[in-house]
């Protein structure tokens, strides 16, 4: 389980479930951050066989729908760092692991937004909006080159 967020709530939770979880604090839009979760993933557990890739901003200062003529462009960035790029790199990361063990399955989510127009104006989220629609275009190029 990896996030940036304090995972003591949640990893007690699944303990108490009986589930084993291997918490990790990870910036998902870091190269140095997803190679570090994937050894020790893989060191701990000798091999990989999942990734889940659900990593978004959520509600944050400055993240607001706004016109797409007010977004911020260093929160444009941001998402996309973390949306976009960190899904790019989780696959990348894990995909030579699970390349050497001749199996994994990777499960990239993105978003329903992408496929839904409000003409509202408190409704526009470029910025989310884009970077989930990147998400679908980086699964299907994926899944077209990997076995």
């Amino acid at each position: 389980m990896a996030d940036m967020a304090d995972l003591a709530k949640t990893t007690s939770l699944c303990e108490a479930e009986g589930a084993e979880v291997l918490p990790l604090r990870v910036d998902v839009s870091s190269e140095e951050d997803t190679l570090a979760m994937a050894r020790q993933t893989h060191e701990r557990y000798g091999r990989i066989d999942g990734l889940l890739n659900n990593a978004g901003i959520t509600p944050w200062p400055g993240l607001e729908a706004k016109s797409v003529m007010d977004v911020d462009m260093d929160m444009w960035n941001r998402v996309f760092a973390v949306n976009t790029r960190g899904t790019f790199l989780g696959i990348r990361t894990v995909y030579s692991y699970m390349r050497e063990q001749g199996s994994g399955t990777i499960v990239n989510v993105s978003s329903g937004s992408t496929q839904r127009i409000s003409r509202a104006p408190d409704a526009i989220n470029a910025q989310s909006v884009a970077s989930k629609s990147a998400i679908t275009g980086i699964t299907r190029a994926v899944a077209r080159e990997l076995p």
